[in-house]
């Protein structure tokens, strides 16, 4: 039995005080609200391989990590190496974005950025620090893969998650 329903609908996936997952057409969705856990970030993989199988073309990964979350200890961080792992050849466009300001919030984006350094994903990754910027950049590594999934439905589909 699929782990997702067929169609390009909205699909909540999971959600736990930690985290919530969702999809909609080609992309995964996540929100980081507390820990970042070994188990989620498997099963994000699992979502990851299901969603491949659907769209050939590839897929899109937006994660937000919410303030005031802890950085992934180190089975997060192999629980992330998986993910990116799978996600070769699958995932084409991927981001991390943390809203936070200041020096703290500085810091988990560039934590964020170091763990997609150090594993050296085959796919476009940033992180961004302003939503609208990574709206931008998926709408355009949408359009680069073929889809017409833009701005407006990516921003639908995170604020239907953030509302979950």
């Amino acid at each position: 039995m699929p782990l997702l329903p067929t169609g390009p609908a909205f699909h909540l996936v999971e959600r736990d005080r930690n985290h919530r997952k969702a999809v909609a057409f080609n992309m995964l969705f996540m929100i980081w609200q507390q820990e970042t856990t070994y188990d989620a970030m498997k099963h994000a993989a699992t979502l990851v391989t299901e969603l491949g199988a659907r769209y050939p073309e590839g897929i899109g990964v937006m994660q937000v990590v919410d303030v005031g979350s802890k950085p992934p200890d180190a089975g997060a961080r192999a629980g992330i190496a998986e993910f990116l792992k799978t996600g070769a050849g699958i995932v084409k466009h991927s981001s991390v974005i943390h809203e936070g300001q200041g020096f703290g919030a500085a810091a988990v984006r560039a934590v964020m950025a170091s763990i997609h350094m150090l594993h050296r994903p085959k796919f476009a990754h940033s992180t961004f620090g302003v939503l609208s910027e990574a709206l931008a950049f998926h709408t355009k590594h949408q359009v680069e893969i073929g889809r017409r999934d833009g701005a407006d439905a990516i921003r639908r589909a995170y604020e239907q998650l953030r509302s979950a």
